[in-house]
């Protein structure tokens, strides 16, 4: 048996199964551990992404209210917008209106025009009046000269 014992030490199915049983009982513990330790970690790792697609979607589901909220804000000032460009249009429609109907009524009373002509129309009638105040002294002259031929006193004239 000595030799059987002895034989079975040398032997080289022997040497690597006995390697392998230590090997085994060594590394078999710190492996099951490890394995312990990943599965604990996979299932950390799940439940931190389960969280982080939870909070994700928080996120987006409150990001998509924000956005909506900006939307109807931009819908309003848009039309808010539209509603102040008519009226500036129509205030510079009635503006342009205006300055067209002012053009108008200076274009008929050019005063300067105006002004001449009625200055020219007082000069000549200034010119007419004193033209007649003449004649009508000739005539008075005349007048007072027949009236004193035929022997009558002429009333006196202011």
């Amino acid at each position: 048996m000595a030799k059987g014992g002895k034989a079975s030490r040398d032997n080289p199915k022997s040497i690597v199964e006995g390697f392998r049983q230590v090997v085994q009982d060594l590394l078999v513990p710190e492996l099951k551990a490890l394995q312990v330790r990943m599965e604990n970690l996979e299932a950390e790792l799940k439940e931190h992404r389960k969280q982080t697609a939870e909070q994700f979607a928080a996120l987006r589901k409150e990001m998509e209210e924000r956005f909506a909220k900006v939307d109807e804000r931009f819908a309003k000032v848009d039309e808010q917008f539209v509603r102040v460009w008519q009226v500036l249009n129509r205030l510079l429609e009635a503006q342009q209106q205006t300055q067209t109907a002012l053009q108008r009524i200076l274009d008929r009373m050019d005063v300067t025009e105006a002004l001449r002509d009625a200055q020219t129309r007082q000069q000549v009638l200034e010119e007419r009046t004193e033209h007649l105040h003449e004649q009508v002294q000739h005539l008075r002259g005349l007048m007072e000269l027949l009236l004193r031929q035929r022997g009558i006193q002429p009333p006196s004239m202011p």
